[in-house]
């Protein structure tokens, strides 16, 4: 698969991997750039046998990519705030989780 035609980044196809080479040319970045955001962990091959990357990791790297374009951040402060910004989203999850599991124990019993 194309990665250039990947463009919602909240859409993760499973088994859908790609290259250092592919993720770089789908953000425009050259490969000592990719392998910058590689080696300060903002994103990880999802591979354990080869370096390929599911499309969660280019969507990572693509935020990263604007973070450093709007806000000048570097690749290890970039990655922080990615892994910030996922804990979050997580927990609210799980607010929403524990939120509903209240309102169904409630109405329960209440009947």
């Amino acid at each position: 698969m194309d990665p250039t035609k990947i463009q919602n980044e909240s859409v993760a196809l499973k088994g859908v991997y790609f290259t250092l080479a592919e993720l770089g040319a789908n953000c425009q970045l050259r490969a000592e750039q990719v392998n910058e955001f590689v080696e300060n962990g903002v994103i990880t091959s999802d591979c354990s046998y080869a370096n390929l990357y599911s499309t969660t990791q280019l969507a990572r790297l693509r935020k990263a990519c604007r973070l450093k374009a709007t806000i000048g951040i570097e690749a290890r402060s970039a990655a922080t705030a990615l892994n910030l910004l996922e804990h979050i989203e997580r927990l609210e999850k799980r607010r929403s989780w524990m939120k509903f599991a209240c309102i169904e124990h409630s109405s329960l019993t209440m009947q």
